[in-house]
């Protein structure tokens, strides 16, 4: 658990991410090969490209990995997830 929580507080430092907008991450959004994280529905409503670093880029597909390992139910995408349960904040 610990892990999960710092890898959420690292995602917001190292893209500079908003935190509803982090918490609207959704896999898809994450591209480790390129290293961009797809931002959409901002403040504006827009869409945006965040390059990250490559330290961020490692923690995020350890979390994915991690990630894969808990029980979830059928079309949880979310990339945040805490405890075993999806989170949605709205």
């Amino acid at each position: 658990m610990p892990a999960i929580y710092r890898t959420h507080l690292l995602l917001l430092y190292g893209s500079g991410m908003r935190i509803g907008e982090a918490l609207r991450l959704v896999l898809q959004n994450v591209d480790l090969t390129e290293q961009i994280i797809t931002v959409r529905g901002t403040k504006f409503f827009k869409t945006r490209l965040v390059p990250i670093g490559p330290k961020l880029n490692c923690e995020l597909a350890a979390h994915i990995e991690r990630r894969r390992l808990l029980p979830l139910s059928r079309g949880q995408e979310s990339l945040l997830v805490v405890g075993g349960e999806e989170r949605r904040f709205r």
